[in-house]
This record gives structure tokens, sequence and C-alpha cells, in this order.
């Protein structure tokens, strides 16, 4: 016989809480007291969870930001090695040229 962990009860105010006030996920774990993976689970058991987006800064690759550069300081940048030296100092000086004009 298995034990039913939650109630009919807390099923409907879970998704209350979580469609309805949009109460992120610790907040949740906190009012059940129930861990965070628990209250994810649940919420994917009910076909209700919504994944978050990624933030964009922590997706932008190397590359991408090298061309982000490159177009704000109106430079070109050899290859996409920051480590490479005469790439920082390319990088550098169009900064302190940018810093000048302001």
């Amino acid at each position: 016989m298995n034990k039913k962990v939650w109630s009919e009860d807390e099923e409907i105010r879970l998704s209350s809480l979580y469609i309805d006030e949009n109460l992120n996920i610790d907040e949740i774990a906190i009012i059940f007291n129930k861990g965070r993976r628990s209250i994810i689970s649940k919420l994917v058991n009910m076909g209700i969870y919504k994944k978050p987006e990624v933030e964009k800064e922590k997706s932008r690759t190397v590359k991408v930001m090298l061309r982000d550069l490159e177009e704000m300081l109106d430079i070109e940048i050899d290859g996409f090695n920051l480590n490479k030296k005469s790439n920082l100092i390319i990088i550098v000086d169009a900064l302190k040229d940018k810093l000048s004009e302001v």
C-alpha cells in the first residue's frame, strides 16, 4: 500500500501558490517544510512546472562577447583568445580612447 505524500488539499494549495501567487520554489518549500527538489518534483508530476529561463549573461560565449566588444569599440580582435597579449592591448587602448572622449 502506497502512502500518499501530498494530500489533495496540499496539491491545490501548491498549485495556487505557484501559479496564482507566483511564489518561487524556495518560498513554497518553506511554506510546506519540504526540500526544494521535492517541490519541483511535485510540480513536474502535476504538469505545471515551468523551467526557469537561463540568464542571458551566463549563456553568452567568449566569441559572442568578443564580437560585442569589437562592435562597441570599433576594433578588430585577432581570433577569440583573450589571453593573447595583443588582443588585450587592443581592447585596453580602445577603452582608454573611448573614456578620454567622455
